[in-house]
């Protein structure tokens, strides 16, 4: 997730495992730090409050993820969130965080039947993220990507097996043209430059 914000490698920002305590040892700056310098609104929704040490004060607008006690949102609450901060604001730069895939993946193992139902589910999210952000910004007027920190096998992830390595990537909208496919296969580490692009902004060195 930190190599998603930054546009770096982890030997570059300093984040080398997946805990919180190592992501307190972060250098460096994200999509969202440029954001804030051009006085861009940003908000996130979170689906795990494991993750919730993203959501720095000074970086977003607004944040919301569940508490400790509760630990996760489903996908359907995660949506709720959503159309309710963009209700009351235009927001710039949106990180929007689903958590039913990766944790049916753990619980029940990759590509069985219980985490293509996830997937499914989160699918059907997405479907509704569009239909509010279409109703409530404009048709055209918002670009989407959609994609995932990692990948995974067995009941795990974490190694450099294809399937750990291996993750989606559709982008779709305002600036993007259809029906495209990349010559390249682009990395995690081309998000952060490509939506600061779609932004108007120039990724810092």
């Amino acid at each position: 997730l930190t190599s998603l914000a930054s546009g770096v490698n982890p030997k570059t920002h300093g984040v080398m495992t997946n805990t919180l305590k190592s992501a307190k040892s972060f250098r460096g700056i994200t999509m969202f730090h440029v954001a804030k310098e051009h006085r861009l609104s940003t908000a996130v929704v979170l689906g795990k409050h494991k993750i919730h040490g993203i959501t720095v004060p000074q970086l977003f607008d607004y944040a919301k993820y569940p508490s400790y006690t509760i630990g996760y949102w489903t996908s359907d609450r995660v949506i709720k969130e959503f159309r309710a901060i963009l209700k009351k604001k235009d927001v710039n730069l949106f990180f929007v965080h689903m958590k039913e895939p990766d944790y049916a993946g753990h619980r029940y193992g990759w590509m069985t039947k219980e985490y293509k139902e996830a997937v499914k589910k989160s699918d059907d999210a997405i479907k509704e993220l569009v239909s509010i952000a279409t109703k409530e910004l404009g048709k055209d007027s918002f670009t989407l990507i959609v994609t995932a920190d990692h990948g995974g096998h067995g009941l795990g992830h974490g190694t450099r097996e294809l399937s750990d390595m291996t993750i989606p990537l559709i982008i779709w909208g305002k600036g993007v043209k259809k029906g495209v496919s990349m010559r390249k296969s682009p990395k995690l580490i081309d998000i952060a430059p490509t939506t600061m692009w779609l932004l108007g902004l120039k990724p810092p060195a």
